[in-house]
């Protein structure tokens, strides 16, 4: 009896990017395309704007307008002009494509706008926020060390916490975090004031501008200009601070310089003011510069390049 011996012949399907052929749905333009997101298979082609699976082939999304991604596996997607939060590890839409606008995730939330609204997501693509929160004029909403600071119709901000409680509420005209010293400036009409994270008063009063440093406490100017330091609890430090103090010198007919009875000194604000030799002030520092005339005369000017006025060595206008 003949035995007939069979050479198996194996058709395969190669899936290597460099060697694709007919039995795969993926081709090599389509990698050529495209680039990765996420941290598993998925690729978005820029140039026919659709992700697809680079190891099944299946398209998840067609027509797509652009895609944010920035290293989270979240990312947002936009169809027809409308937004949705995507997960780029499994192609998930977390979210329906009903926004208007979107943010990328912060602080494990994400926060997008529908019909003027604000809603804020969890990473899983459930609400935090029950009750929709309008949104006015047209500025980022991202989350900050677990602060969301937000804006109403009338203009007034406030500042939200991760599960939408408001830590202050809209009633401001302006809000600042200070995150190195946990502190919220703030300015509601004409009163500023210092609140604490804790929601404690630490400054409050009719100022025309607070700063808070880096290392050395919280510069409050006051109207007239004046600087006064106070500590990050609130105690004065010193009643007057300057940024530098210097002699005023003036040019005679020889053009020789001579030194007045005067300083001038700068305040933290950046304009300057007179005092004498004494340190005594003679002028709150309102001035862009000022410059000796004569021994007894100085030209103050309100700004760069514009007008002043005349004041003696006593801080007085002269008519």
């Amino acid at each position: 009896m003949k035995t007939i011996f069979f050479t198996p012949v194996f058709i395969v399907c190669a899936t290597i990017i460099f060697s694709l052929n007919s039995c795969d749905s993926i081709t090599q333009q389509m990698l050529d395309d495209s680039y990765s997101i996420g941290y598993n298979d998925l690729r978005y082609n820029s140039v026919d704007h659709y992700i697809f699976n680079s190891t099944t082939g299946e398209i998840l999304y067609e027509n797509i307008d652009w895609i944010f991604e920035d290293g989270d596996s979240i990312g947002i997607v936009a169809i027809d002009d409308k937004r949705a939060y995507v997960n780029f590890n499994n192609g998930e839409a977390l979210t329906a494509f009903e926004y208007d606008k979107a943010w990328t995730f912060s602080n494990n939330r994400g926060v997008m706008v529908k019909a003027g609204n604000v809603y804020i997501f969890r990473r899983d693509g459930s609400l935090v926020n029950s009750t929709a929160i309008k949104y006015a004029n047209d500025y980022s909403l991202v989350y900050h060390q677990n602060m969301l600071i937000i804006q109403n119709q009338d203009g007034k901000v406030g500042v939200l916490d991760t599960v939408a409680q408001w830590i202050l509420p809209q009633e401001y005209n302006s809000v600042d975090i200070n995150f190195e010293h946990k502190l919220f400036v703030t300015r509601k009409d004409d009163v500023r004031s210092v609140i604490s994270y804790d929601n404690k008063t630490v400054l409050l009063g009719y100022y025309s501008n607070i700063s808070v440093l880096w290392e050395d406490g919280i510069i409050v100017t006051e109207l007239n200009g004046i600087d006064r330091l106070y500590s990050y609890d609130g105690k004065l430090k010193y009643e007057i601070v300057y940024d530098y103090i210097e002699r005023l010198n003036y040019l005679d007919e020889n053009d020789e310089y001579h030194p007045t009875n005067c300083y001038v000194y700068r305040a933290y604000n950046g304009k300057c003011g007179l005092m004498n030799r004494q340190y005594k002030i003679l002028t709150p520092p309102l001035f862009y510069e000022i410059d000796a005339k004569t021994e007894h005369i100085f030209f103050a000017k309100f700004s760069y390049n514009t007008f002043g006025t005349l004041i003696d060595e006593n801080g007085r206008q002269l008519k």
